[in-house]
């Protein structure tokens, strides 16, 4: 009775410590799909909108904050893609009003640009500029994360894209 006992408790132990393993790794997979949805959302919201500028009007990277302000090429407003480290948020701000909260659990955003050079040897050449009226290219990146109860995981998530604004300086 004694071994059948023992037996039965070390398969149980082996089962549920598989079982608990496995709640873990679908938990941290479910956790990646999600982060990953909420990163690609936003991206492409805001590739849409830098794409379709009009022009750059300001960019600013500090340790508190990272902004980029351009104007809309279709309403022709200012908006706003603004960090806020403290909050951990980057939300997106038209008129000084915000109209969304685009992500939340950010550790970073920055945001650069540049000109786009011609030349001979590479057709995507990338030059760093600080001069909005030079400015044709917005390069961003963020980290993000996911809280599962109370503990941060290991659901990091680091976002990249350089955008090329295709209506800047069209006369409208």
């Amino acid at each position: 009775m004694m071994v059948a006992v023992a037996i039965f408790s070390i398969a149980a132990a082996a089962a549920s410590t598989a079982y608990l393993f496995s709640m873990r790794s679908f938990q941290s997979l479910s956790n990646y799909s999600s982060l990953d949805n909420q990163n690609r959302q936003t991206m492409n919201r805001m590739t849409r909108e830098l794409r379709e500028a009009y022009s750059i009007s300001q960019l600013t990277n500090t340790p508190s904050a990272s902004w980029v302000t351009f104007i809309d090429g279709n309403s022709l407003k200012e908006v706003q893609y603004l960090f806020k480290n403290d909050l951990h948020q980057l939300v997106r701000i038209s008129n000084n009003v915000t109209t969304g909260i685009l992500l939340t659990h950010c550790d970073l955003v920055k945001f650069n640009m540049g000109t786009r050079a011609p030349s001979t040897n590479n057709a995507f050449s990338y030059q760093p500029t600080s001069d909005p009226n030079h400015g044709k290219m917005i390069d961003m990146s963020w980290k993000s994360y996911r809280i599962i109860g109370k503990n941060i995981t290991n659901s990091e998530n680091i976002q990249t894209a350089r955008i090329l604004m295709r209506k800047q300086g069209i006369s409208q």
